[in-house]
């Protein structure tokens, strides 16, 4: 096994988290259509922001689960992260954090994907987006140049 350090680790974990932001805002329907979820809601912009404990092997091939699953904890100690044991996650909780999602949000709103309640159909706005895989891309891309390479001293705990 590798040794890595706290601030490498925090980086892979702000890595996915951010990319994990890029999907969680998005609501994928039947018939290829997509909204956008009400980040205004606390339940949502936690969910745009948490790592499952369970698929936290993902993070880095080099640890061995209980090893980084002690790290994890760790981190939490320090608050550096915030481990949420009802949801079985983790995530690192600051403005910037926030601020990511809410990037994310409004990438695509402004690409046409629409958010919200129609009262009148009784159902959720959506549009259908042939390209949402290529919009994705060039969410991530933009997210990452925008929040990847940011300072760890910034992502301090909300």
């Amino acid at each position: 096994m590798m040794k890595i350090s706290d601030e490498e680790l925090l980086r892979i974990i702000w890595h996915n988290q951010l990319m994990l932001a890029t999907e969680a805002v998005l609501c994928e329907y039947v018939g290829e259509r997509v909204g956008l979820v009400n980040i205004d809601d606390y339940f949502w912009m936690h969910k745009a922001m948490y790592l499952l404990l369970n698929e936290r092997h993902k993070l880095h091939a080099q640890i061995g689960d209980q090893q980084l699953l002690y790290r994890l904890h760790e981190l939490a100690r320090q608050q550096r992260i915030v481990i949420d044991r009802y949801r079985r996650s983790f995530y690192i909780d600051s403005h910037t954090a926030r601020e990511a999602v809410r990037c994310a949000w409004e990438f695509y709103f402004r690409s046409g994907i629409p958010e919200g309640y129609d009262a009148d159909n009784r159902c959720m706005r959506t549009a259908t987006v042939p390209y949402l895989n290529a919009l994705k891309s060039s969410c991530q891309r933009h997210i990452m140049q925008r929040f990847g390479d940011i300072s760890l001293q910034s992502l301090k705990a909300a």
